[in-house]
């Protein structure tokens, strides 16, 4: 299949694949309590255990005002914690909350329910190949 026709039928299909998947999932993302921009920044500082503002905004690829809003809204609704330095009190660092933990877990087991069902009827080395595109199609995008 040529590229342009792949382009064109994958555009057409991937927003019914993603449609299926939220309707699958009964979480805080999926009833729009929280933002996908916001799940990225929760992602990152759970990842980083301790994150700077500015270290938060350039994982996500974001203006650093654009992530302290993002930043005092999962503060309101307890999944983050912010607080300053103690080497420079001028540094503002964030910390994941057990709440904002086990909503993450909760999105994981989630997920990993939603991607066995979704490949339950596809053969192992379907899956397999599957993966190593996904890979493939990563590392050509983090070289860019």
């Amino acid at each position: 299949m040529p590229l342009e026709q792949f382009a064109d039928r994958l555009g057409r299909l991937m927003p019914r694949l993603m449609r299926h998947l939220m309707t699958q999932d009964r979480n805080y993302l999926a009833r729009g309590m929280i933002t996908l921009p916001q799940l990225w920044a929760l992602h990152q500082v759970a990842e980083c255990k301790t994150c700077t503002m500015c270290m938060l905004a350039q994982a996500l690829g974001l203006k650093s005002s654009t992530v302290t809003g993002l930043v005092d809204r999962l503060v309101k609704l307890g999944l983050l914690k912010r607080f300053n330095s103690q080497a420079d009190r001028r540094v503002v660092l964030a910390e994941i909350t057990p709440k904002g933990r086990k909503i993450l877990e909760h999105l994981h087991a989630e997920r990993h329910e939603s991607v066995i069902r979704m490949f339950q009827h596809v053969s192992q080395k379907e899956r397999a190949a599957y993966l190593d595109i996904i890979v493939k199609i990563l590392k050509a995008l983090s070289a860019d």
